[in-house]
């Protein structure tokens, strides 16, 4: 057994075995260390633990009562796992397995992602590797966030377990044949058209779900705590605009991508579905819309070229075959309104964004 302090957690690593022989002993290697740091969040490492009685199941409880803290206990095996799981405390503690551990040797690099990149590991696993950096807190809640936007109807692909690769993390996916819409158009320009018609009917489609519970947050609501991220920051003028800018949004319950480009849409079997799930919300559609505009004409430079490998001049031909079908329907008014609204909406944006990154 370990101890390693921090400024504001107690991390214990635990080892061995625990039994009715040093159960004692751990109860008291366990206080003595939280008693001279009380009031510190406690994380626990459990890699190297081999087993776990009923006398160090009891330590541990004694030890969450005492502190009042949620208790972590991470890099459980399969086996400590069953005992935490047979015993109800997997829900006293939160409790993760250990990391499954993946080589990404002669693995085939597929779409980039807006915070990791993709792989196809064999002939039905594709795995993301996220940037160093992201927590697993993070990747946890993108990988909740999927789970839910799938029973909400929402076509997309669900990752399964977590993994570590080298320094940094993963998820695994299960996915046969699955290749990201910036591809497509890269390698076949002459599909564009057929793709924008189906991305434009796809994405309307996508707006017309509804979310009628607190499953996901509301985008206006996370532009205003970025807001109060850049107070002091941000000239107020600008500020201003931009709360002047989301007050005459309408509210909506749409279901929101918070984040979609040609990249991490795919088609997966002929399908299109989406990934990089983390920033999914509900709010107008406009949010989503400004994010495909910033990309493909804006911000093309960086975003078309750099990143997605498609041209500039494809990338307009692109938004100007998908803004109209996504807009048919609509008034030439409510057309020309959105796309003042979207330069609009794109200008404001990037000064939050800027203040944001650098401040």
């Amino acid at each position: 057994m370990n101890c390693k302090v921090g400024d504001k957690k107690i991390k214990y690593i635990l080892s061995g075995r625990v039994d009715s022989n040093n159960s004692e002993e751990f109860e008291n290697f366990l206080f003595k260390h939280y008693s001279e740091n009380a009031g510190k969040d406690i994380i626990m490492d459990a890699a190297d633990l081999q087993y776990i009685s009923s006398a160090g199941l009891r330590a541990l409880l004694k030890l969450k009562k005492k502190s009042g803290k949620n208790i972590s206990i991470s890099n459980v095996s399969d086996e400590i796992f069953d005992i935490f799981a047979v015993t109800g405390f997997i829900d006293i503690f939160d409790v993760s397995k250990k990391l499954k551990v993946v080589y990404l040797d002669n693995a085939h690099a597929l779409m980039k992602s807006i915070n990791g990149q993709f792989y196809r590991k064999s002939a039905d696993t594709m795995v993301k590797v996220y940037r160093k950096g992201i927590s697993i807190d993070e990747i946890k809640k993108e990988r909740e966030l999927a789970k839910k936007a799938l029973v909400l109807g929402v076509p997309t692909l669900i990752p399964f377990e977590l993994c570590s690769i080298g320094s940094s993390y993963g998820l695994i996916f299960e996915a046969s044949d699955t290749t990201s819409l910036s591809k497509i158009i890269q390698k076949n320009p002459a599909s564009l058209e057929e793709y924008a018609d189906r991305f434009a009917n796809f994405l309307k489609e996508l707006h017309s779900i509804e979310v009628n519970s607190d499953a996901f947050p509301s985008i206006k609501d996370k532009y205003r705590e970025w807001m109060e991220d850049a107070e002091g920051w941000l000239k107020p003028a600008d500020r201003d605009s931009i709360n002047k800018l989301l007050d005459g949004i309408p509210d909506s319950r749409s279901y929101l991508h918070g984040n979609i480009t040609l990249s991490n849409v795919t088609v997966h079997d002929g399908e299109l579905m989406l990934l990089d799930m983390s920033a999914s919300s509900y709010g107008h559609p406009i949010f989503d819309l400004q994010g495909i505009y910033a990309s493909l004409v804006e911000s093309s430079a960086i975003n078309c070229s750099s990143m997605m490998g498609i041209s500039i001049e494809n990338c307009r031909k692109f938004w100007d075959a998908f803004f109209p079908i996504y807009m048919s329907g609509s008034s030439e008014g409510a057309i020309e309104n959105m796309q003042m609204l979207l330069k609009r909406y794109y200008i404001l944006n990037q000064k939050l964004l800027s203040v944001l990154e650098n401040k």
